[in-house]
C-alpha cells in the first residue's frame, strides 16, 4: 500500500488503538503461519502425506509450508492495490478473515486415509491463502499506524511497533503447541490433537476482527480518496503499476529475494 504525506489525523482514531488494533491482527496472522510450520515439522507429514519413509512424507508436509512464500510477494502486490483503492481497515480485515479462515480450515480436513489425495490438495490451497493473505498484511498494518500518528518526525518508530509481531506469534503458536501436547497422549495429538492449535485461532481472530472493525480509515486515506473521485484514473495510476514503470529494477529486487529471509527464516 502506497504511503501518503498529510497533515496530522484528525479521525476518531486513538494511536494507541491503531497499534492495537494493528499489533494484534498480524500476531495473530504470524501465529497462524507458525503454527502450520510447526505441525508440519512434528505431524502434518503421516496425516496428508502418508509413506513407509518418515523422512519423505515429513519432506512432503515441509514442502507444503514452503508453497506460502512464493505466494508471498503476490499478496503484497493485489492487498497493497486494494488497501489504495477501497481502504487500509477493508483490506487489513479481509487478510485477518483469509488467514484466519484458511487456519481454521486446515484444522477441519479430513485426513488422507478418509478421502485420498484431496486432503493434501485441500492442505495445499489453505497454505496458498496463508501466504497471500501474510504477504499483504504486514505493509498494510504498518501503514495504518504511521497515517494515524500525529508526530511526524515518530512515524517510524510508532511503525517499529509492528516488528515485534512476528515473535509474539511465534511464542505463542510455541505455548499453545507446547499446551496442547502436554494434555494429550502421543496417540491422541497424531489422531486428532494436531488440530487444536488450528480450531484455537478462530477465538483469537475474532479478538482480532473485533478490535480492528472498530477503526476508521485514517484522514490521509480519506484526502486520497477525496482526490480520487475528482479525477480520472486510467490503468497508470495504479500504484503498483507506477511503481513498476519508475523502478523497474528495484521491485525486480524485492520480488526476487527470498521472503523467507526478510522474515527472518
Amino acid at each position: 500500500m502506497s504511503a501518503i504525506t498529510a497533515a496530522p489525523p484528525k479521525s476518531g482514531n486513538a494511536l494507541s488503538r491503531v497499534i492495537a488494533a494493528s499489533m494484534v491482527g498480524t500476531v495473530i496472522e504470524w501465529y497462524d503461519f507458525f503454527i502450520f510450520g510447526s505441525m508440519a515439522a512434528l505431524l502434518l507429514g503421516p496425516v496428508f502425506f502418508p509413506s513407509d519413509n518418515a523422512a519423505l512424507s515429513t519432506m512432503a508436509a515441509m514442502a507444503t509450508f514452503a508453497v506460502a512464500f512464493l505466494v508471498r510477494p503476490l499478496g503484497a502486490v493485489v492487498l497493497g492495490h486494494f488497501g489504495d483503492k477501497f481502504g487500509r481497515r477493508s483490506t487489513l480485515v479481509l487478510a485477518l478473515l483469509l488467514m484466519g479462515g484458511s487456519t481454521l480450515f486446515v484444522g477441519l480436513i479430513p485426513t488422507y486415509a478418509q478421502i485420498g489425495v484431496a486432503a493434501p490438495i485441500l492442505l495445499i490451497v489453505c497454505r496458498v491463502v496463508q501466504g497471500f493473505a501474510l504477504g499483504g498484511e504486514y505493509g498494510g498494518a504498518v501503514l495504518m499506524v504511521v497515517e494515524n500518528s500525529q508526530a511526524r518526525n515518530r512515524r517510524g518508530f510508532f511503525g517499529a511497533f509492528l516488528s515485534a509481531a512476528s515473535p509474539v506469534g511465534f511464542l505463542l503458536a510455541t505455548a499453545v503447541i507446547a499446551l496442547t501436547t502436554l494434555t494429550t497422549t502421543d496417540e491422541q495429538m497424531a489422531a486428532w490433537g494436531w488440530r487444536i492449535p488450528f480450531l484455537t485461532s478462530a477465538i483469537m481472530v475474532g479478538i482480532g476482527l473485533y478490535i480492528r472493525i472498530k477503526l476508521e480509515e485514517s484522514d490521509a486515506f480519506k484526502e486520497l480518496q477525496e482526490k480520487a473521485d475528482t479525477e480520472a484514473k486510467s490503468a497508470q495510476d495504479v500504484p503498483f503499476i507506477a511503481m513498476l514503470r519508475s523502478y523497474p529494477v528495484q521491485v525486480l529486487k524485492s520480488i526476487l529475494v527470498p521472503m523467507g529471509v526478510q522474515a527472518g527464516y
